[in-house]
Formats: C-alpha cells, structure tokens, sequence
C-alpha cells in the first residue's frame, strides 16, 4: 500500500446538485451561512435542510454527523466503546468562502455554499486525497436512505470491510455488508458462496491515500468502490444519520490503533487458548446423534496425550445435548444427551486431570425445552424472550434477560465444569438497526458473565460478528466444506479480517463438512497452526479431522507443525499483546507492514505472522512448490536458515508436509521448550533463535496468563536485542518494563539458549563478560556445560547456553567473527 503524502484530497462533501441516476425524491443539505456553534471539540454547522456536527476525537481522527431531521442520535455503547477524548487543540476561522478548522495534523474546510467538507493538511496548502466531483458526490438522502459520494484518486486502493472472503482489495468491487453466512446449498458454488458469505462484515475502509473511513451505523451498508464508475465511490445505508469517522495514518498501522481505540481492543485471552483448540461432535454427528457420549470426549483428550500431541482447549458441538422439541438441533435446550452424558461433572474432572484447563460448549440462541426441562416456557413467562416472529430468541440487548439466561441456563453447566461457550448463529435476530449488533451482545453475555463467574479472562467462540466484536474474542471463519476451492477464500477472509481490526481469529482448520483429502489437511492444518487460533474441528463421521484418521504420515506432519506452535508460544503470546497494547493484528497482510510497496496490493494468500515471520500457505491441489512475492528487505528460508536471493520473488520448493516459512532478516524468535500442555513445565531455559542482520529487536510479553492484572500493570516485558556487524555480533536480554508486584512475580531468573543461523563458526563467544567453553556436542549444548557453545556446521547454526546454575534476568553474549 503507497502512502501519499502528495498532492490528493479526500472530500466529504456534503453539498449537492442533481446526481445522474438517483431516486426522485432526493434531499440536499443547501447552503449555510457559515455560522458555528463550538463546544469543546464538537464544532456544529447548520445549513437550510441538514445539521453538521464536527467531532475531533484525536489530532487526526475527526466524526462527521450529518442528520437531515435536526436531532442525532444517542451515543451507542455497543460498537464505540470512546465517546471522551482529550481536548484537541483546535483552531477556527472564517476565511469567507470557507470556514477553517486545523489540529496539529489535519485541516478540515467546510465550504458554505453549496455545504462541503473537505480534508487538507493543517496549513490547507494541499488537501489530503482528491476533489469530490461537483455532480453526484457528498451526502444526500433519497427514497433508500442516506449515501455519500467520494472521488477516487487515480491508482488509489482499497482494505478491509470485515471478514469477506471473494475479495483482497475492493476498487472496482460492489458489496453489501450485512451479517448472514449467504447459505447456498450446492457446495459446487459454495456451501454458503463465497461471494456472499458475511459471518462477520466492519465498515472500515483503509485507503491507500493514507487514511480509513468507518461508517458508524448498525444498518446494512452497500459500498460501491469505483465498480459503477472509475472516478467515484459511494456508501449508501438505510440510515437515520450519516455518522462516519476520518481516520488520518498515514500507516495502516497509525489507522488501526486509532480505529481499535474507538471501538476496543482484542483482549488477551487465556494463555491456553493460544494452544491447540480441538473441537468435536462426541462421536455421534448429525444423524448418528446417539454415538455421541462423554466417554468418547474423555479418550479423544487422552489420545492427544498418548500420540505426544500438545492441547489444551476442547469444546463440546452441538451433540452434547438434546435437540429440542419444537426448534430441534437449531434451538438450545440446555438440557444433556441422556444417557450419553450420565455424569457430565465427571467428565468435566476427567478432562482437567488430563491438562484440558479450557473445555466449553456449543448453543445457539434460541431456546427451546427438552424432556425434563422447559427453559422456553420459562423464559417467555420471565419476558426475557425478544419479540421475534420465532419467539425463542433470547434478548441478549436486555440486562434483565441477559442476567436470567445465565443463571437459569449457563451457570448449571458452569457448576459441573464447563469453562466457555461457543456462540453460534449469531445472525439470527432479524430487526434492521438491531441485527448487525446481535452477534456482539450475544458474544458479551457469554464472555463477561464467564469472566465475572470464574474470576479469569473471558473467553468466547463466535462464529458472526460485526464491528466490536474484537472485544469478545475469537472470531472463526464459519463452516467451509474440506475442498480446496475454500482454503484460499478461507485465508483472504484471516487477511481481511485483520486490516478490520480483529486479531483474535481462527478457521476449522482441514475444512468443516466432508472428508478431507490427506493432501489438503496436511496443507489446511500447517496453515491452522499459524494463525492467531489454533482451532480444529470436523463435522464428517467418523473421521472429525482427527490427525490419527489420516494415516501415520499425516499423523506426523500434523505432530511437526504442533510441537512447533507450543515452542513458539512466547513469541506468539507476546504478539497476542501487541494486538491489545496497540491494535495491530496477529496476522498481517503484507500490505499492513510494508506500505509503501505497491507489487503488494493484490497478495492475498502471504502475511506476516508477528514482527518476523511470513507464512505462505500453499493453496492449490498437486501443486509441490509455489510462487512467494518478497517485500524489499533480507529474508531467510526458516527451515534451512539460508538467506535468499534479493529478488522480488521465489519460486519456493513445498512437498505437501511442508508449509513455507520465511524469516525477515534480524528475526528473533523466543522459544519454550517443548510441553504437552501450555505452562506444563517453566520456561527455562529460553530458546531464542536468531536470524542476524544488523540491529533488531523483540519484545518478549509475560504475564500470569489467567488474570485481568495485566490490564494494570501486573507482567514484565523482557527486551532481546541482537546487533550485528562484520566483526561481531551482541546479543542482549533484558527485563525492562511491567510491574510484577502485582501479585506473584511473573518472571524469575533462567538461563538463555540462543540458536543463531551463522555461516561461519565464531572465533570466540563471551557469556556476560566471560569466555564461553567451546564444547564437542552433535547438536545443541548440554544443560550441565556451564557457559558454553558449540557450531553446527552442516546446519550452520551456533548454539550458546548460559550456566544454569547462574540464572539471570539479563544475559550478554559477545559472538566474535
């Protein structure tokens, strides 16, 4: 994504004359004398037919109302979570023609006649991304609601709007963003179309010129990005107001935290939720319902264990319980599969016994009364059902109803041991203004009542969701048949997703319905295991993408790609943090991170895992190796450590066990050992692996991995820093941020391993101002060799381990060349 900083201009015009082609009926806002009333850092204007309202949150970041009845609505809490800002130093004149209104960083003219807004740089020497053209564009209202007209800027492209799955970059493209999963029942086309599927659509835009629009509304929106004309593109809702935020970067990176700051960040969530999650039918799926039973649930977690398969998370599929009696298996009783489960609270125990620490279950929002229960009639009687043709949906936008559904329906299953939810069918509630809302509020009750009953971090499992849904995290990709048509839609919706501001997002790794050929689970999987989630889960009986069902050698390449997760937890826990600290995705498309580097506009099947590694996931059928587009910079081949060629592209060798993994040169990766169960044992010592280039840096994250102490200080940020040059190269660690007196101390004294890809063996190596031993080993240091190092050769790797006996917070090592 270019960014400007040239001459362009972005206009909100709000003005205008007749427009070619719009509904008679048509509303215009008309002239205004200029006069301003300023309160704040709200500035409103009133022209003859419409009231505009300034709101300027940050320096850079300005809400433009437009309301044609004279009132605007109430803040609502459920998408924008930050209506206070700091005072922001304004400036206000009247230049006349204009009025002129500047922070440090953006100017804003409102024309008086016809009314218009445009957007400049502060000293409104050049506006900001392109004229609004005099005929058509601005805000007006017709018989379909309000919709607002822009110019496109030659070459100017496009991100984001939510998870969509037909598109990467929307110049040229038409869309309706409304929360539903576009069923189609010929899985040919799509089990549920690709290019119609919204499980989780957002109203933002990130624009190459540098800057991101959100329309703040509840309503459907259709957005037509150039696809009607080349010079123009248009937002149209069915709304009472026209509410948008300007968002000015210029970096992806500057709009998102700005964006996420508006509307929430994504939490951290238990620390084994960034383990594998597992999720499974009890081995009766739908039509062989009584198959399913506890005992299967109990060996499924035992044979992760005995196949040396690292998890922690499992969650129960709709099978666990009985199907209702009048809205069966799309309604939720509440009530257990008897006698499947004859001792759910056994099972529960079983599996915490065997290191499951998070184990949930599968409802939908709609109740219904099993065979010895009659939760719907008790909830219509307690009037917490909504007022919904079906009259079985819960009223999760009421306190009241929200507080009875916990106590009456969720907390009896939380008192045997169930310790999530996961909330499907979020798109069921059908009133306009209220259902893009729904899957939030849904996902809210589910989480904070969890998080408020067990004292922890909440957790939830959403399948819809809509523009601050980020704050109930995860988000999954919805229910894709095991066929490669749907593993790329699959991961454009991830790249999608994450320039939406939504982190926390995971897919049914292998695909969901139908069995999956080895090839494509071997290839879906390794993918799965480098997202923000980890999250399988099979509908097809009897194989439920259980790794064991595909054969010895899948078996393994799926144990590989776990094992190497579980090591990598601290390098993606910490990634995990930046999501919250800062609002910058897990997952990043390369656009996000390289910005200025156009070639990158249309890939939408390569993204940055974290600060360092870029995943390229291969995607066709048969295919044994692929095509890799570099961003400019030094990359390596992680499995070999070897630097590539400095070319715009590879062609990159991938048989089906291999996934391509590419390290940006000076990448620092921190590494646990290897454990079956996230905090099995302590992380000592540290593995960090490097891959030297000149100056780089990580932070490492650490915090107690259940509590909200995080959210006031209580975690240590650990800096690992490496500093290469011709003759030497340092690495350092050291404790330098957080608060760990919050309650118990979140890191103790360890010793170091470091893994460094080197060409050459070392002349020498000094450990904290000390001779390191040069010591005769195969492979890595033994742990009893004190402060040592050995060369591997053949792999071209040092390795340096620091004197267990010596544990530290802080290690020096001198590698001299």
């Amino acid at each position: 994504m270019r960014v400007s900083r040239g001459v362009g201009c972005w206009c909100l015009g709000i003005l205008l004359g007749a427009a070619t082609g719009v509904r008679a009926q048509v509303v215009y806002p008309g002239d205004t004398t200029g006069h301003f009333e300023r309160a704040g850092n709200t500035v409103t204007i009133r022209a003859a037919r419409a009231v505009v309202r300034l709101e300027f949150c940050t320096a850079s970041m300005v809400r433009v109302r437009t309301t044609f009845t004279g009132e605007f609505a109430a803040n609502e809490p459920i998408m924008v979570v930050k209506y206070d800002w700091p005072t922001v130093p304004l400036t206000a004149r009247d230049a006349g023609d204009a009025l002129l209104l500047s922070t440090t960083r953006l100017g804003v003219r409102v024309d008086k006649s016809p009314l218009r807004v445009a957007f400049y740089d502060p000293t409104f020497a050049r506006q900001i991304a392109g004229d609004l053209p005099e005929a058509g564009g601005g805000v007006v209202r017709d018989e379909a609601g309000l919709r607002i007209r822009l110019r496109l800027a030659p070459a100017e492209q496009f991100f984001g709007l939510g998870e969509r799955m037909d598109h990467f970059g929307w110049r040229g493209k038409k869309v309706t963003l409304n929360v539903g999963r576009g069923q189609n029942p010929d899985h040919n086309l799509g089990a549920y179309r690709i290019d119609a599927a919204n499980y989780c659509p957002v109203p933002f835009l990130i624009s190459t010129g540098g800057y991101g629009i959100f329309v703040h509304t509840d309503r459907a929106t259709t957005w037509d990005i150039g696809a009607s004309a080349a010079e123009w593109y248009e937002v149209s809702a069915d709304a009472p107001e026209m509410d948008l935020y300007f968002i000015l970067g210029p970096s992806p990176k500057e709009m998102l935290s700005q964006y996420t700051e508006l509307t929430g960040r994504t939490p951290l969530l238990p620390k084994p939720a960034y383990g594998i999650n597992f999720g499974t039918y009890s081995g009766g799926t739908w039509g062989h319902e009584e198959q399913a039973g506890q005992e299967y649930v109990i060996a499924l977690a035992r044979r992760f264990r005995e196949e040396d398969i690292p998890a922690d998370v499992l969650h129960l599929d709709s099978t666990w319980r009985r199907f209702g009696k009048l809205g069966g298996r799309n309604a939720t009783s509440f009530e257990w599969r008897e006698p499947n489960f004859p001792d759910p609270a056994a099972m529960f125990r079983a599996l915490r016994e065997l290191h499951f620490s998070l184990v949930g279950l599968h409802v939908r929002p709609r109740l219904d009364n099993g065979e010895r229960s009659s939760l719907l009639d008790e909830g219509l009687a307690a009037g917490i059902i909504a007022d919904t043709p079906t009259k079985n949906i819960v009223n999760f936008f009421d306190a009241k109803a929200v507080d009875w559904w916990w106590r009456h329906a969720v907390l009896p299953k939380v008192e045997q041991g169930a310790g999530f939810l996961k909330t499907d069918e979020g798109s069921v509630f059908p009133t306009p203004g209220l259902h893009n809302l729904f899957p939030i509020v849904y996902a809210r009750a589910a989480y904070e009542g969890f998080q408020a009953h067990l004292g922890r971090r909440g957790f939830n499992l959403a399948r819809e969701g809509y523009a601050g849904i980020q704050r109930y995290p995860y988000i999954w990709a919805g229910d894709w048949p095991s066929r490669w048509t749907f593993f790329p839609a699959v991961l454009r919706g991830g790249l999608n997703l994450a320039l939406s501001g939504i982190s926390a997002w995971s897919h049914n790794a292998g695909g969901f319905e139908e069995v999956a050929s080895e090839e494509l689970y071997q290839r879906w999987t390794a993918f799965g295991f480098f997202t923000p989630v980890a999250h399988f889960l099979g509908m097809e009986h009897p194989q439920y993408k259980e790794p064991w069902n595909y054969g010895a050698r899948v078996l393994e390449t799926f144990r590989r790609y776990a094992r190497l997760r579980y090591r990598l937890i601290p390098y993606i826990y910490s990634t995990a943090y930046q999501a919250y600290a800062e609002g910058t995705p897990m997952m990043r498309p390369l656009v996000f991170e390289f910005p200025g580097d156009r070639r990158l506009d249309g890939v939408d099947d390569e993204y940055l895992f974290g600060d360092f590694l870029l995943v390229a996931p291969v995607t066709q059928e048969g295919a044994t190796s692929r095509r890799i587009v570099l961003p400019a910079g030094v990359w390596f081949d992680y499995w070999t450590g070897r630097r590539l060629p400095a070319v715009e592209a590879i062609n990159y060798a991938a048989p089906a066990d291999v996934l391509p993994l590419i390290a940006k040169g000076g990448a620092i990766l921190p590494m646990q050992p290897d454990m079956a169960y996230i905090g099995e044992k302590p992380v000592d010592p540290l593995t960090i692996e490097v891959f030297p280039y000149r100056r780089s840096s990580f932070d490492l994250y650490e915090d107690d991995g259940e509590s909200l102490a995080y959210q006031r200080g209580a975690f240590s940020i650990t800096r690992i820093a490496c500093d290469d040059t011709d003759q030497q190269m340092m690495l350092r660690t050291d404790v330098r941020a957080g608060k760990p007196t919050m309650g118990r101390v979140v890191v103790r004294p360890r010793s170091y391993e470091f893994k460094v890809h080197l060409d050459r063996p070392p002349r020498g190596v000094s450990v904290n101002g000390r001779a390191a031993r040069l010591v005769a080993s195969s492979e890595r240091v033994p742990a009893g060799a004190g402060d040592a190092y050995v060369y591997d050769a053949e792999q071209r790797v040092l390795w340096v381990r620091t004197d267990p006996e010596r544990r530290t917070h802080t290690a020096l090592v001198a590698v001299r060349k």
